[in-house]
């Protein structure tokens, strides 16, 4: 039941995502495919997230826990003796799981399906920006092996606050571990993105007014 005396915009929004789930039954009774969902699974293997700035160094960096617990930092994406023989390109292919490090490893999802992702050919995510959501659909990011493996990326929990150091935590599917990838209009190209609530805003300058006073 919604509120006459609120802003309808929700109910426009479950009515288009009904409207979009009515005509992928329809398409599928017929026979015809949807691309849509996207896969993010990538056949299974996880994913690397590498700072694009370090790829070709001699040592690439990727985001990972690196040695120090639940802390998310940049880290050496492979064992030392792997970057010497990488080809040419690599990122933009699949590398051999047991030349990576363990904590460098992530699994992307499950994802919001308000818009769409795409893999480009370079390794590059594509966004389009969905009707409600000009950022795109939003994922979570979980580790995918060893002891943290299916811990969440966070930006805040009891123990964390906005603008300290990100980690891995527990997964509760709430906003904070929820991320949308840079288009290039809403935030940088490539970037990684959260979308802070309004209450959490609203929070934040009251805070700060008080702090004023």
């Amino acid at each position: 039941k919604f509120s006459d005396e609120r802003p309808s915009k929700i109910k426009d929004v479950l009515d288009e995502k009904r409207a979009q789930e009515e005509l992928k039954l329809q398409n599928e009774a017929l026979g015809s495919v949807d691309s849509y969902p996207f896969d993010p699974s990538f056949e299974g293997h996880g994913i690397l997230m590498v700072a694009m700035e370090t790829i070709h160094d001699k040592v690439p960096l990727c985001m990972g826990l690196g040695p120090e617990k639940n802390k998310v930092k940049l880290s050496p994406c492979f064992h030392e003796w792997v970057p010497e023989i990488l080809a040419p390109g690599w990122e933009s292919g699949a590398v051999i799981t047991q030349e990576t490090m363990m904590h460098n490893r992530w699994e992307l999802g499950p994802c919001s399906s308000d818009g769409n992702l795409t893999r480009t050919d370079d390794g590059e995510m594509l966004v389009t920006p969905g009707t409600y959501s000009p950022t795109g659909p939003r994922c979570m990011l979980r580790q995918r092996d060893g002891p943290r493996r299916g811990r969440c990326f966070d930006i805040e929990s009891d123990r964390l606050k906005p603008g300290g150091e990100l980690q891995v935590y527990p997964c509760f599917r709430k906003w904070h571990q929820f991320i949308s990838f840079g288009n290039g209009e809403e935030s940088p190209k490539l970037s990684l993105q959260f979308s802070v609530p309004a209450y959490m805003l609203k929070r934040a300058n009251m805070n700060n007014n008080m702090k004023e006073l």
